[in-house]
């Protein structure tokens, strides 16, 4: 197992709360469970160090505690935790059928990588010759004749319904 890196001054106090030793170390064990992927809870860890684990209910309600440990968990998730989500990442972009995990780590780290999208295409398919006033009058004369074969169509028809049996 790798050894947890924790940025001890984010840990040791804040502006507003100032942890003591058991809740640091408390904290510190946590995180080390979090690395090992055994998830415990925090009453867990005391009990694991031998401690009565009715200090973390005591802990709660000290002003500024809540928010002195989700700092810390929020610190661990954006540094150790990312990282090893860019690594599973990277890890899956090799793996094969990996197409869209390629791309979304080539998205992210690689800023010379510009993906193609639809937009960017000026017309879909074939691209138009430069003079297309052959093709204008070609179209118009075909929607012409089919205008007029529906008109006789329909003549046909009403003529078929006015005869009676």
């Amino acid at each position: 197992m790798d050894k947890l890196t924790v940025k001890l001054p984010s840990l040791v106090s804040s502006e507003e709360f100032e942890p003591s030793g058991l809740m640091i170390r408390t904290l510190s064990v946590f995180l080390q469970c979090l690395e090992a992927k055994e998830a415990q809870s925090p009453t867990e860890c005391l009990e694991a160090q031998g401690k009565d684990k009715s200090n973390w209910y005591k802990w709660q309600v000290k002003e500024g505690f809540i928010k002195w440990w989700t700092k810390a968990i929020e610190e661990y998730h954006t540094r150790t935790g990312l990282s090893h989500v860019h690594n599973s990442l990277y890890q899956a972009a090799l793996a094969p059928g990996g197409a869209t995990d390629r791309k979304l780590y080539l998205e992210r780290f690689d800023k010379e990588y510009k993906p193609t999208t639809k937009e960017e295409h000026t017309f879909p398919g074939l691209e138009p010759p430069e003079d297309i006033r052959g093709a204008v009058e070609r179209s118009r004369e075909r929607a012409k004749l089919v205008a007029s074969e529906v008109v006789k169509t329909d003549a046909t028809e009403i003529s078929n319904t006015d005869q009676a049996p």
